[in-house]
């Protein structure tokens, strides 16, 4: 609780003052032209005394009012924790499935459209399956969201978990992939990995690639899908394709590991979208 004052953000001072006029004004029809030290009660006449002995009383009590705590004290309101974890797994055979981008879509069910991407890559799995994110991002206007999953071996994503419908803590989120139904893309034995990174003004997407089979291959090209960026997004920037980027790889050696990197020609989210030989 908090006191009139104190709601009204009017200073400890101006309440004193008050107390004080209300207090003359309650004393003057009983001790006109006193001196009580701290107050100086002055003289008035007797038609305003005869005034001051309701309204004297009625000032005093407003006064102390003021001063009391009636008021019930708001509260500051924290933003509410939202974060949702889980697992992917293949369902065939009950093992964990690692190296997952888990993303993020908002559901669009109800006015008959597809899910547009909010991220592409809110999380990815670890050795056992297991993925967490912060969602206290989110829009409260861009609920109810669904989870999606793709893994850079996969020739098309895989939009498997269940609807998000609010913001809160979502745990225990299974992400079944019947493995035996995902088509593989070709050039597995090519591992990619790749990230966005800033530098001055400009945007680049770097990583590597790595050769974990005996041949070599004279030109590989990464082709890379951009799109609307997460932080446009949160923005209220709608979905858009914005294009593809190509990354050539020359003279790629048995086991041989090379980084890679392209500029962007803005901020961007972006997904792998193909490896191919090239020449």
């Amino acid at each position: 609780m908090q006191s009139s004052l104190s709601y009204l953000g009017l200073p400890d001072q101006f309440g004193v003052a008050l107390l004080l006029l209300a207090l003359v004004l309650l004393l003057s029809p009983y001790l006109a032209a006193s001196d009580l030290g701290v107050i100086k009660v002055p003289e008035f006449n007797p038609i305003v005394k005869r005034r001051l002995r309701i309204l004297g009383p009625i000032a005093m009590v407003g006064a102390v009012l003021l001063h009391v705590p009636l008021v019930p004290k708001e509260e500051t309101r924290k933003a509410a924790a939202c974060s949702i974890s889980g697992v992917v797994f293949d369902s065939d055979s009950n093992r964990p499935l690692s190296a997952v981008w888990v993303e993020l879509y908002r559901d669009l069910t109800s006015f008959h459209q597809r899910p547009a991407v909010l991220n592409y890559n809110a999380a990815t799995t670890g050795p056992d399956g297991k993925f967490s994110f912060d969602c206290g991002g989110i829009k409260d206007s861009q609920y109810p969201l669904m989870l999606g999953v793709y893994h850079q071996d996969w020739l098309a994503h895989q939009i498997k978990g269940p609807t998000i419908p609010h913001s809160g803590e979502w745990s225990g989120i299974n992400i079944p992939i019947r493995m035996s139904d995902v088509d593989l893309v070709p050039l597995r034995e090519l591992g990619v990995s790749f990230t966005g990174k800033k530098v001055g003004t400009d945007w680049f997407i770097t990583g590597d690639i790595e050769n974990r089979s005996e041949r070599s291959f004279p030109c590989i090209r990464l082709t890379f899908q951009m799109s609307t960026s997460y932080e446009d997004h949160l923005q209220g920037v709608p979905e858009a394709d914005l294009g593809s980027v190509d990354v050539e790889i020359r003279n790629l050696g048995p086991h041989d590991k090379r980084p890679y990197q392209s500029k962007l020609p803005k901020q961007a989210g972006f997904t792998l979208k193909s490896k191919q030989e090239c020449r």
